[in-house]
């Protein structure tokens, strides 16, 4: 499969960047644009039948926030009346000049959204004191060479009570063109039971 050999590439482009140069790696900023924008599965979702097609909209807003980068994050699974599933901010930091961190939030009543990440409403009427923080969901990211982060999710520390999970893990790969993301739900035994099994999502930047 076509996005077995993305993700062997992963593995050797991650395995390669302890030669990587830090003057070398992408910073913040780089980040930062990198996760804005529109995205798609639906090339992967296209050959192999376990993967949905879903577009992933990450969209900046408060750009007067001084704390970090914040974001509008809405999927929709197409094809099924266009359903959308989740919908979130996350705020993106700098815990060092190599190490920023993804804080994910809920939002209340999220439904006064759908369908406009670009809408003023985002910046007039929500506001970050109005939600509500995933504690323990934050993914640590770190460039790992000169054109891709990587990051997780901190062991069993983000409590997911859904479909008899207890906790939940994700994996990330962000580069300017490809978002590889891998959500998983565990029980208390450790055993998966949500989320895709042998790979995560590849979402392409859609232009």
């Amino acid at each position: 499969m076509r996005y077995t050999s993305l993700l062997l590439l992963i593995v050797l482009l991650v395995a390669g960047s302890v030669m990587a140069d830090e003057a070398e790696r992408p910073a913040f900023d780089d980040l930062c644009r990198w996760m804005t924008g529109s995205f798609s599965s639906h090339q992967q979702a296209a050959k192999d039948s376990e993967f949905a097609d879903i577009r992933l909209e990450m969209h900046h807003i408060w750009p007067n926030q001084t704390d970090g980068y914040w974001l509008y994050i809405e999927q929709t699974i197409q094809n099924q009346n266009d359903t959308t599933y989740r919908q979130r901010i996350a705020r993106l930091s700098k815990l060092n000049d190599s190490t920023f961190e993804s804080t994910a939030y809920t939002i209340p009543n999220p439904e006064r959204f759908l369908g406009h990440p670009d809408d003023s409403t985002l910046n007039n009427v929500l506001t970050p004191d109005s939600l509500y923080e995933k504690n323990g969901c934050a993914v640590t990211i770190w460039p790992t060479n000169k054109i891709m982060f990587t990051g997780s999710t901190n062991g069993r520390n983000c409590s997911v009570n859904f479909n008899g999970s207890v906790y939940g893990t994700s994996d990330v790969t962000i580069s300017p063109k490809l978002i590889y993301s891998w959500d998983r739900g565990y029980d208390a035994d450790n055993k998966q039971v949500w989320g895709t099994e042998k790979s995560g999502y590849f979402f392409r930047r859609v232009e």
